[in-house]
């Protein structure tokens, strides 16, 4: 048992945001109260305004709860957690950048040591399911029942369980450092993030490739582009640019960028059209229409939202999607999520989610 489940459940939150694992409300967190319940992050609200009287309480013989706010809709995972491990006090599932993109790569690619998955509490790979449902739930039990008290799941991130919210966190940092690794074996070293916002935002992660393409767009073109974007998409409110060498490889490949992870297809859309001339400001304004992300030939990646902290967690789901489409081409290729499914989760981020987050 955890004391002080719901102050642990906040400062958890916040220090898995403070460590990159996390942005804005993507992922959550909990911590069991005693042998009938846990303290667990509510839906769709941003960590850094979750406090103890936003978060929510579990039964977790019952699955039900008390009050206005819903849990997270992937509460069924930790109740489970917690029933199949008595000795779990914490459940933590992440959306950190290279374990997430390496869960589309072929198996073999991240090879732990016996010393590794020990220190993991046992490791385990999970098939794709829909985020929130029975499907993803199910197969992650199986995981749990295996004895894996770290597992990656396809296309959507990381789960964690500890004994305490510090094991739990040390288990997700350790898991991003061996995804870094086999990254690294890939020929990644490291990349950095250059940004054109008065924001010094420095590395994100570890990609590197040769024969980059040159980001040499000029500020009176993205001057121009900027304000072609604000006169056509009034919701947009803040621009943020990245220019690593992840998007690099991604327009490299020449064409648009299908949406392989879930998280990217909810906020950024279903794919980031791909615009090969950054003269042609007609063509990156058409590419935003239903999107939040454009690629643009010697620009990079264009990130538009209607406020600041929205901007800067599509940067880092921009940088992890390219990261995890370099992967793809590089291993012969992934199919995308289903374009239902991708339109599915864009269309009840928009409605649900996104609305909540501020709240």
């Amino acid at each position: 048992m955890v004391q002080n489940a719901k102050s642990e459940v906040v400062r958890t939150g916040m220090k898995l945001v403070e460590q990159g694992l996390v942005a804005r409300t993507w992922g959550n967190v909990s911590c069991r109260m005693d042998d009938g319940h846990f303290a667990i992050t509510p839906s769709g609200t941003s960590y850094d305004r979750i406090t103890e009287e936003k978060v929510v309480v579990i039964d977790i013989a019952t699955r039900t709860y008390e009050g206005d706010r819903k849990p997270s809709s992937e509460f069924g995972m930790h109740a489970d957690a917690y029933v199949l491990r008595p000795d779990i006090g914490c459940v933590i599932h992440t959306h950190q950048c290279c374990a997430t993109a390496l869960s589309i790569a072929k198996p073999g690619t991240l090879e732990l040591t016996p010393a590794e998955v020990e220190a993991l509490g046992g490791f385990a790979l999970v098939g794709y399911g829909l985020p929130g449902s029975k499907k993803l739930w199910n197969k992650v039990s199986d995981a749990i029942n295996s004895g894996a008290s770290a597992m990656l799941m396809e296309r959507h991130g990381a789960l964690l369980l500890g004994a305490t919210p510090q094991e739990a966190l040390e288990r997700a940092a350790l898991l991003e450092t061996y995804c870094t690794r086999a990254l690294s074996g890939l020929e990644v070293e490291s990349g950095e993030a250059s940004f054109l916002t008065s924001r010094d935002v420095g590395t994100l992660t570890p990609l590197n490739i040769k024969n980059q393409t040159e980001f040499d767009s000029t500020e009176e073109q993205i001057l121009k582009v900027h304000d072609a974007i604000y006169e056509a998409y009034p919701e947009f409110s803040n621009i943020a640019h990245l220019s690593t060498p992840a998007v690099s490889a991604a327009i490299i490949e020449g064409k648009t960028m299908p949406a392989l992870l879930d998280d990217f297809a909810q906020m950024a859309g279903s794919d980031a059209r791909l615009i090969t001339n950054a003269n042609d400001v007609a063509a990156i304004v058409r590419g935003l229409k239903g999107r939040n992300c454009v690629l643009v030939k010697g620009m990079g990646a264009l990130c538009c939202a209607g406020n600041e902290a929205d901007s800067n967690a599509l940067l880092l789901l921009m940088e992890k999607a390219c990261v995890t489409y370099w992967i793809a081409q590089r291993q012969g290729g992934v199919a995308p999520l289903p374009y239902l499914e991708r339109k599915l989760m864009r269309y009840i981020y928009q409605n649900k989610y996104a609305k909540k987050a501020y709240t």
